[in-house]
């Protein structure tokens, strides 16, 4: 009743008895004694303000959502206040479901374009925790790519580079793929280097053939430096003795 009648005349109103900043006034009740978080503040759009309090005011963000949800709705697209939370930003996520990284929040990226900033507003430009206390690195240390550095070599952040430092480019499946053709990212490895990630018997059956066949130059983009430790002449050393 009050809160449809607060929308509705607006909450000036209420200050008559509850005092103009709703702490009591001549009624002794404070408005925030049930509600601390409204009549908000000037400024409460701002992400530093209403963005912060609803990280911060309790432990988890299912517990802090759920004091939005008195007037945003259950599902936050309005409520009594005809306000929705997602006229702005993809908060609160959807519970549960918006970890699984495959059917969820790992899709949304893909429907922005690839354009993280949404994100941003909670998870910072480098994605680490901000107001919010997720970063998301904690899941997935390789995404979001570290722009132009991803795909230019010696760059210190080249992803080939970190591929190798890690396990592999089995580190790249949960993204693009276990077959590597896209997944929900639509960019396909192959699209770029084609012989790579190798299939899985490469090493028994696969590469003998195809280096006979084509030669090594596609091999060096990526075993090059590994090349280099064996000081050998490319011109004179036969194709095997690289590795064997």
């Amino acid at each position: 009743m009050h809160g449809l009648t607060a929308i509705k005349v607006e909450t000036e109103d209420c200050a008559s008895c509850h005092g103009y900043d709703y702490l009591g006034g001549v009624s002794g009740i404070s408005c925030g004694s049930c509600h601390p978080s409204y009549p908000h503040r000037s400024g409460w759009i701002a992400p530093s303000l209403h963005g912060l309090y609803t990280i911060t005011a309790s432990t988890t963000v299912t517990e802090v959502t759920s004091s939005c949800a008195q007037c945003h709705g259950d599902d936050f697209v309005g409520g009594d206040t005809g306000v929705s939370c997602y006229g702005c930003h993809p908060f609160p996520h959807p519970m549960p479901g918006w970890q699984d990284w495959i059917a969820s929040h790992g899709l949304y990226p893909g429907v922005r374009d690839y354009s993280n900033s949404p994100c941003y507003s909670c998870h910072t430009t480098g994605m680490t925790m901000k107001t919010l206390r997720v970063s998301c690195t904690d899941c997935h240390s390789t995404y979001p790519h570290p722009g132009a550095q991803w795909t230019q070599r010696g760059s210190g952040a080249f992803h080939g580079d970190v591929v190798n430092s890690m396990r592999g480019p089995s580190v790249c499946g949960g993204c693009h793929g276990g077959d590597y053709l896209g997944r929900n990212t639509g960019v396909s490895c192959y699209s770029c280097h084609s012989l790579y990630p190798h299939s899985p018997d490469w090493g028994s059956s696969g590469h003998g053939g195809y280096v006979f066949t084509n030669g090594d130059g596609n091999c060096r983009g990526c075993h090059e430096d590994q090349r280099a430790r064996f000081s050998l002449n490319p011109s004179s050393y036969p194709l095997c003795q690289f590795c064997h």
